[in-house]
């Protein structure tokens, strides 16, 4: 924890870190230094100045000549006194990153960005702390355990997530299926998982929900090159919806029913769009 009086660490009051000899191997080097950059504001905003805007630009240009957006207008004025949760189906492990390239380009809404992430590969090798620094200037973090440890760990991943996002300028990525629905219907959803909704209880009342809708980015970035010459063939497209506070969104829901009704407003999204498509 980087001393309070130099007013370096993002948030307020105690961080809650792994305990002592909780980490194994590599991790006990890539965590401490991933939430050194997230944590310590000179070093996020440094990252966040040079990796981002490289990246986000880059999946723009991908993007751009597919790209339909729309329920953006009420989020380019929008000043959220807390962060911002964003949520949305799962189909590609681009979809959080072209949600966020538009929001940066379009809004002032980003000040720093993290999106947690399974701690297998990310934070168990060089190899994935180097993708990690690359790709998202360290944005994936905190890691998520699905080892022995999962019981005693995440927990605290959750924590850290609300610390985090519960701040000002701070948007976090989060699928409330869990993982990337393989299946043939695009608007056929994996079933809600709780994960979301126990961030929702456990934020402060104002961070902010943002759910949204996305269709279109693969995981095959070369196929997604050669898709930008046929865009009206192959369209990228997002709908965002409504943002609501995580004190309304709460009322007497438990954490599944709040990860249910998510989904349930996101797949809403997806209905519309494709009956005005005709598909």
């Amino acid at each position: 924890m980087v001393d309070e009086k130099q007013n370096a660490v993002v948030g307020e009051g105690a961080f809650p870190a792994f305990p002592k000899g909780s980490l194994r191997g590599f991790e006990r080097i890539a965590e401490p230094l991933v939430r050194f950059v997230n944590l310590t504001r000179w070093c996020k905003a440094l990252v966040e100045f040079f990796v981002l805007p490289f990246s986000g630009t880059w999946i723009r240009w991908v993007a751009r000549p597919r790209l339909s957006v729309s329920g953006m207008e009420p989020l380019v004025t929008l000043e959220p006194p807390r962060g911002i949760i964003l949520v949305s189906n799962h189909r590609s492990f681009f979809d959080m990153y072209v949600a966020t390239s538009v929001l940066r380009g379009a809004t002032k809404l980003i000040k720093n960005q993290t999106f947690p992430v399974r701690s297998t590969f990310f934070y168990e090798g060089p190899l994935g702390l180097l993708v990690n620094m690359a790709v998202s200037g360290c944005s994936m973090w905190p890691p998520v355990f699905r080892d022995d440890r999962k019981r005693e760990l995440n927990p605290i991943s959750m924590a850290q997530t609300c610390f985090v996002v519960s701040k000002k300028g701070a948007v976090m990525g989060y699928h409330p299926e869990g993982t990337r629905g393989k299946g043939p219907d695009p608007y056929e959803f994996l079933p809600a998982r709780p994960g979301i909704g126990e961030i929702v209880q456990q934020c402060h009342a104002d961070t902010l929900v943002l759910p949204f809708f996305i269709l279109g980015p693969s995981d095959d970035l070369m196929n997604d090159l050669k898709l930008r010459k046929n865009p009206e063939e192959h369209p990228i497209q997002i709908s965002f919806g409504e943002p609501v506070r995580c004190e309304d969104l709460r009322g007497t829901r438990d954490a599944l029913e709040i990860s249910q009704h998510l989904m349930a407003g996101i797949h809403e999204m997806a209905v519309a769009f494709r009956d005005r498509q005709g598909q």
